[in-house]
């Protein structure tokens, strides 16, 4: 008699610790969820608010040049696509990836520089994605 009301007890306890288990991973799924989602509409509304920005900055005379200034100083970031300042000099496959000669130096995917990630490498070209601003670009060998 004893014996049988353990085992019911240890299989109750064990049901509770699934169910409470179970409503954890539920919990901890909607709530990452939730940053997903959170992040993806931070991302479109800096698009927009950019989008909006960069029109009216090509509207008004000289006020480009003025907030590229202020991007370059760091006071502003994200409102225009920043300057490429570096040039790609080669892609090339080793062990077999790709890799970019840029510079004087290599990167592979998910690599960062000035600001920006790399994304992909192809036959003739890298993808790169600006930081600050998500907006993508491709940076194409010289010809």
């Amino acid at each position: 008699m004893r014996n049988k009301f353990v085992n019911l007890f240890f299989q109750d306890l064990t049901l509770s610790l699934k169910i409470i288990a179970v409503a954890f991973l539920v919990v901890l799924c909607l709530l990452l969820n939730k940053a997903t989602l959170h992040k993806e509409l931070e991302t479109a509304r800096l698009r927009r608010d950019n989008a909006l920005a960069q029109e009216l900055a090509r509207q008004i005379p000289g006020l480009e040049k003025k907030i590229e200034i202020l991007q370059e100083k760091g006071k502003i970031i994200g409102i225009l696509p920043r300057k490429i300042n570096f040039v790609l000099s080669g892609i090339f496959i080793k062990d077999g990836k790709p890799i970019a000669l840029i510079g004087d130096n290599i990167y592979q995917k998910n690599d960062t520089i000035n600001g920006f990630t790399i994304l992909d490498i192809t036959s003739q070209a890298v993808i790169i994605e600006e930081e600050a601003t998500k907006q993508k670009r491709e940076v194409r060998l010289p010809k």
